[in-house]
Order: structure tokens, then C-alpha cells, then sequence
């Protein structure tokens, strides 16, 4: 495997993790829903990808079922601490600034192994609740609110939208859609090569620590 595709992997989880739950005012997707195309089914999780207008690199959507109710899984991805628990080649996560009790901004590190340079991202995250009792996170990347740190490489391209859905008492899905480059040199085939593989074993890992409990 080269050191492409060994960088891929541990970076996907970073993008996946600072996502996958904490969001903002994110560009809306520049293609049709129908464009979406399965690439996964298993385990109650579904992965899709499509390519959309401005890139090359694909466009990941998951949805997943997870048993546990709608609260559980609030706490769990409101609270950062927990995201090493989960992200692969997470170093740190730390809040910069918290404007109000659904919006703030979080800078992530990674600690990926070498000759892979680290990168680093910052991200305004925003949650908002509906009257259905689901819950919307968006995320957006704003790699200027802090100077670069030279140690990392700034991701400077992100934006997600994440759903969660109550379906029982203890089921709830979960559909978060995503795009990120992570920058430097990286052939967009070698990313696109490992954009579902990654994102699915990540969303595995999030259901087997919700429903043991194990966090």
C-alpha cells in the first residue's frame, strides 16, 4: 500500500469525526438526490457516492441505524472527548470558541503515521432541533480563524450535513452526507479509492460503542 492510501485512511475518520457531528452553514450539494449510487450495504449501514460539479472527488453519504434513542446519541457527538474513543488518528480536539449552547468552533489535529504529514482542520459546528424530534447538524470549514500552525497541513475544504431521526423508542438513523479534500498532493483516484471503506468501518465502530454503551 503507498504512503497515499495509508494517508487517505487516517485522514477520512478526521474529516468523518469532526463532521460527522458538529455543523454549519455548509454549501448545499451541487447534484440531483438521484445521482446518489450505493456503494455498501451491511450492517445497517448504507454508504453512496456521488461526484459532484466542483471536484472530482466524490461526495459520501451514510445512513445508518443505530439502537438507541435520540438523546443517547445527542450526548455522545455533543461531547468531544469522546471522539478519539471512535475517529482513528485523532491527536487532539479542542474548542476555540463557543458562541452559543448550538454553535461553535472546533480545531482537530491528527497523528498519522510516517513519512504522512499530520493535517489539522478547523470547523464551525451548528446543531439545531426540529419539532419531529430529529436533530440537523451542519458543518463548515474555516481554516482562517486561527494562523496555520507550520507543524500541520490546514484542511481547507469541508462541509457536511448530518441528520439524526428518531424511527422507535430505541432506534434512530442517522444520514450524513459529506465532502473534503485533504489538501497536499493526493491523486483524486487514490482518495476516491478508499472513500467508502473508511467512512463504513467508522460507523461500525460508532454502533458497536453506543449500543454496549461502552464510552
Amino acid at each position: 500500500m503507498t504512503s497515499k492510501s495509508i494517508y487517505l485512511i487516517a485522514l477520512l475518520p478526521l474529516l468523518l469525526a469532526c463532521f460527522a457531528f458538529t455543523t454549519i452553514g455548509t454549501k448545499e450539494t451541487t447534484t440531483n438526490s438521484e445521482d446518489w449510487i450505493l456503494a455498501k450495504d451491511k450492517n445497517e449501514t448504507q454508504i453512496y457516492t456521488r461526484t459532484p460539479a466542483d471536484s472530482q472527488i466524490k461526495e459520501l453519504k451514510v445512513v445508518s441505524i443505530l439502537s438507541c434513542n435520540v438523546n443517547e446519541i445527542e450526548s455522545f457527538i455533543d461531547n468531544i472527548n469522546y471522539y478519539p474513543k471512535w475517529q482513528a488518528n485523532i491527536a487532539s480536539v479542542k474548542v476555540l470558541k463557543i458562541i452559543d449552547t448550538n454553535t461553535q468552533y472546533i480545531y482537530f489535529t491528527t497523528d498519522v503515521p510516517w513519512p504522512i504529514s499530520n493535517r489539522d482542520i478547523i470547523l464551525m459546528s451548528k446543531k439545531s432541533k426540529n419539532t419531529d424530534n430529529s436533530i440537523v447538524y451542519k458543518l463548515s470549514c474555516v481554516p482562517n480563524f486561527i494562523i496555520e500552525n507550520p507543524d500541520f497541513i490546514r484542511v481547507k475544504k469541508f462541509r457536511s450535513l448530518c441528520k439524526i431521526e428518531p424511527l422507535q423508542p430505541n432506534k434512530v438513523a442517522i444520514t450524513f452526507e459529506c465532502f473534503g479534500d485533504p489538501e497536499g498532493y493526493i491523486p483524486d483516484n487514490i482518495i476516491n479509492l478508499f472513500i467508502v471503506e473508511s467512512p463504513y468501518s467508522t460507523f461500525i465502530n460508532l454502533k458497536k460503542i453506543i449500543e454496549k454503551h461502552n464510552y
